[in-house]
């Protein structure tokens, strides 16, 4: 059985009937009969004392299979566990490369990386969109805002309205894609860095207000995760917030993509209280598992305190990119 099935078997487990409702209902009626025995003669109430007899046995005969799904969720859990434990010893081979910083290697993987990397976004009723409306309420020009992975600056053009924007990224041809898609007096204000061995050196600390990365974190080993939301927390000013997609592989479309080295096993289970650790606040999640677009997730963390500025408004104008000139 492959992990996938492994998976999509355990949540089935997990999210099957709830028995609650149902051992609520029957205490209501055993107490509902038992509060009218009083009322009758002796040999009414005999019968009626057999009937909650009956429903107390249904009652206690609901423990059986519900004991007997929780020890195989238990054994399900260790067999995922037993199976993912590569994940966290083995660097995917593209990130292994990555790391190395040898331009030469960049170059050649420069295809890999596109291919990677080149889901375009899906503005018609999709996960694209409704995650696009979480950004725009994050993002103003009171602070800065630095773009993780810009890619060719598919959701760069929406994060201007931080002031200012910094981008980060592997290659030279990305950061000038995503840089000069806007008008020539806007390009000189845009911070670009460089990504080398999976960081980005010298970035301001307690600066920004949101980091954003998009379909980055879903191709870097779960360590490598971890390094990112500890510079993260350095980067963030009180009360701001990091959001990215990532791949949640406590979802078996996650599991599966982990299994066959598509994207990095990086289960939310496991994130949240990594990022947690490191001193970041759970803040919001979604995952869009039943769509008819392609399954993703995304989660934000929030370094604690408040956000406060002196800045009151933006220093120039509306920004355009080209497209909109």
């Amino acid at each position: 059985m492959k992990l996938v099935d492994l998976v999509n078997f355990r949540n089935t487990l997990v999210h099957g009937v709830d028995l609650g409702p149902l051992k609520q209902e029957l205490d209501k009626i055993i107490k509902h009969y038992s509060d009218s025995i009083n009322t009758v003669d002796l040999d009414f109430a005999k019968s009626s004392n057999t009937a909650i007899d009956s429903f107390r046995s249904i009652k206690d005969s609901l423990s059986t299979p519900q004991d007997s799904i929780n020890e195989t969720i238990v054994s399900l859990n260790k067999e995922i566990v037993r199976r993912t434990q590569r994940f966290f010893t083995e660097s995917y081979t593209v990130e292994r490369e990555l790391l190395t910083g040898v331009p030469e290697l960049l170059t050649q993987n420069l295809r890999t990386l596109r291919h990677w990397r080149n889901i375009k976004l899906e503005l018609s009723d999709s996960p694209d969109l409704h995650m696009l409306g979480v950004i725009q309420r994050n993002v103003n020009h009171q602070y800065p805002v630095l773009e993780i992975g810009c890619r060719d600056g598919e959701w760069t053009k929406y994060l201007v309205a931080g002031d200012p924007l910094y981008v980060a990224e592997y290659t030279d041809e990305f950061l000038h894609n995503a840089v000069h898609q806007f008008t020539r007096q806007y390009v000189p204000r845009v911070r670009q860095y460089k990504i080398i061995k999976n960081t980005i050196e010298n970035l301001p600390e307690n600066q920004f207000g949101f980091i954003f990365s998009y379909n980055f974190f879903n191709y870097l080993s779960f360590d490598s995760i971890k390094q990112w939301m500890k510079s993260a927390h350095t980067w963030l000013k009180p009360g701001g917030v990091i959001m990215f997609t990532y791949n949640n592989a406590d979802f078996g479309y996650g599991a599966g993509m982990a299994e066959s080295s598509v994207q990095s096993y990086c289960p939310m289970s496991l994130l949240r209280p990594m990022c947690e650790s490191i001193g970041l606040e759970y803040h919001d999640h979604q995952d869009y598992v039943d769509t008819p677009f392609t399954p993703m997730s995304w989660i934000q963390f929030k370094k604690p305190g408040e956000l406060s500025t002196v800045k009151l408004a933006q220093a120039l104008g509306q920004i355009k990119y080209y497209a909109d000139s």
